[in-house]
């Protein structure tokens, strides 16, 4: 487990990875009960390459684009894509994040 702290999450979590159904990666943070607390990912109309995802950063996720730069999990591609309102960012995956997601 590691510690989030965003401007809505601070707590130790953990982190379980599955599939949108383009085959992109789904990434969540669980609290240590199993609850979801946030879901870091979101599915867009262009697929995120491999080792990449994009990165929901609104509303209840303010903060997480940062403290996942911060903490070395993953990588801006300084690449972004407007989605309705808000925009996505896509970042790659570090060596250190795909460890965690393994474990």
């Amino acid at each position: 487990m590691v510690h989030l702290k965003t401007r809505y999450v601070d707590e130790k979590v953990s982190f379980v990875c599955g599939w949108y159904h383009d085959g992109s990666m789904a990434i969540r943070a669980l609290s240590g009960y199993g609850e979801v607390v946030m879901t870091i990912t979101v599915c867009v109309d262009e697929p995120a390459p491999e080792g990449h995802i994009w990165v929901k950063s609104w509303s209840e996720n303010e903060g997480i684009l940062e403290w996942l730069i911060e903490n070395g999990f993953v990588i801006d591609s300084d690449i972004i894509r407007p989605v309705n309102f808000v925009n996505v960012h896509l970042c790659e995956l570090t060596e250190k994040f795909t460890k965690l997601l393994l474990r």
